[in-house]
């Protein structure tokens, strides 16, 4: 099962607490059928409360899900930031749910102090489009730079403002540890484990013209999570568009994205350990 502990980080308030408290449930569906139904099974056996007096948020859905309830407690904190903590839990009636486990109705509150914990950090995205617009944003699985033309883009990856490669492809993601599970992975790159305190950097559909005949080319790097990085789009050609997505939020008409973990806001994962994520 999934717990997610999020607060905002202060110099006055810097400790994680790893005790769940006595919990007051707040419950998020999928529009999915089943979903629903166990919602409501849920709410008649363990009471359901308000979002703000919520204690522990049950998301009842797959990983997408997951992401847009995660996003919705960090705005809350941002607002709020001496609130409670939340916890957020997950039961998986989605495909892949790497970070949901299966949907059991009894014994919630046990198993969420059973359950194994991970502390993981988001992305801060900073998105310049193309009308001059500054636009934030974060991301707790992956921000990607993709085409959002039929023609390549040309796309110039720096870190801490130094440019370590250009490619010319269709997206350039750039991944947190629990993200590399999912699209990264996906996309060649390598699992991250939970405690590296690493970045993953990974092309799609890259290549490079080699004696007038165009060679596929894969860029894939590992880099520390306390630098910067860039993604920005160079193409001459003005019909070589670029969007940028942060998780399931997508940007159009972008030129640049400046990622950076999110040292402010803290996540605490709590799995059970028949379903461990390493």
């Amino acid at each position: 099962m999934l717990v997610c502990y999020i607060h905002l980080m202060k110099k006055n308030r810097t400790d994680v607490s790893f005790t769940v408290p006595k919990c007051h449930f707040h419950f998020i569906a999928s529009s999915d059928i089943e979903a629903q139904k166990a919602c409501i099974s849920l709410k008649q056996k363990y009471g359901s409360d308000s979002f703000s007096r919520a204690t522990t948020v049950i998301v009842l859905g797959g990983d997408g899900t997951l992401l847009t309830t995660l996003r919705k407690i960090s705005l809350y904190y941002k607002k709020n930031q001496f609130a409670p903590i939340k916890t957020v839990y997950g039961m998986n009636f989605g495909t892949l749910g790497a970070w949901m486990n299966p949907y059991k109705l009894e014994h919630l509150p046990e198993r969420i102090n059973c359950a194994q914990t991970f502390i993981f950090k988001p992305l801060s995205v900073q998105i310049e489009r193309e009308n001059k617009d500054i636009l934030e944003d974060v991301a707790f699985n992956e921000v990607t730079m993709s085409r959002s033309s039929t023609q390549v883009p040309k796309i110039q990856i720096s870190v801490n403002e130094k440019c370590v490669e250009t490619i010319k492809g269709d997206t350039i993601i750039c991944s947190t540890p629990q993200g590399s599970r999912a699209y990264y992975s996906a996309a060649g790159g390598s699992i991250i484990p939970m405690d590296s305190h690493l970045l993953g950097l990974q092309s799609v559909c890259a290549y490079q013209p080699k004696d007038n005949v165009l060679k596929p080319y894969h860029f894939n790097q590992l880099i520390p999570d306390n630098v910067s990085v860039s993604f920005k789009n160079i193409s001459t050609d003005k019909h070589r568009l670029v969007q940028v997505s942060c998780d399931r939020r997508v940007f159009k008409h972008v030129i640049a994205a400046r990622i950076r973990q999110n040292n402010t806001l803290s996540v605490l994962v709590m799995k059970e350990k028949q379903n461990q994520i390493y």
